[in-house]
């Protein structure tokens, strides 16, 4: 039984550095480009990777959600999303060999690739155990003067502690901005993200969302 509560304690350990875990995305802009002047953003193509493996469960509707977030996040920057997926360029290619072109126009329409590496929760089974719990128990004691006085005893008792899960929720997405002229690689931002507690992806699709306008409209 000890063995079985040291096991659970580290196991809880270990999953507590998870529970507010969350990366700030790594981004880089073209410098030729002055990304303050954009005023909408045309995403061309959505690819979703996230697969459910190993201990990995992808979510639904990956599509929808990460595009309900930037819907949400441009309403507040003063952007317009569209989709054109249906009409997309091949820009797989030209990316690689235009990726250091440099031009000193500045778009204000520029497009947006999006591509889902992970994105869905993992979990891990906390066997049952047992815990030990304190309670306070008042008393009455006689001191040095022969007068009672009331104290609280701490009183320590095992409790019983069913089996549960605990849920990490994970998000890995690549922003790749064009401009839709000359196919030129402008901006690219990879966010990965996770949160333990939780099997809920939509609060840290809301940051994402939220940092990659806000770093697109720095401009830098």
């Amino acid at each position: 039984m000890k063995k079985l509560i040291i096991l659970t304690a580290c196991v809880l350990a270990l999953l507590s550095f998870t529970l507010t875990a969350s990366a700030s995305p790594s981004h880089w802009t073209h410098p030729e480009y002055d990304l303050t002047q954009i005023t909408t953003i045309n995403v061309t193509n959505f690819t979703n990777n996230s697969q459910s493996v190993e201990n990995l469960t992808a979510e639904n509707n990956a599509q929808q959600n990460v595009m309900a977030a930037l819907y949400a996040a441009a309403s507040k920057q003063n952007l317009l999303i569209t989709e054109n997926i249906a009409a997309e360029k091949n820009t797989a290619t030209g990316s690689q060999t235009s990726f250091f072109k440099k031009t000193r126009k500045t778009p204000k329409i520029i497009n947006l690739q999006i591509t889902v590496n992970k994105l869905g929760y993992s979990s891990t089974v906390i066997p049952a155990h047992f815990d030990n719990k304190v309670d306070y128990v008042k008393t009455k004691v006689k001191d040095s003067n022969g007068n009672y006085n009331e104290v609280s005893v701490p009183v320590t008792h095992q409790v019983y502690v069913p089996e549960s899960t605990y849920y990490t929720s994970h998000v890995e997405i690549i922003y790749n901005l064009y401009d839709p002229e000359t196919d030129t690689m402008i901006f690219n931002s990879r966010d990965s993200r996770e949160r333990g507690g939780t099997y809920d992806t939509s609060g840290m699709l809301e940051r994402s969302a939220k940092d990659l306008l806000k770093n697109i409209k720095k401009g830098k």
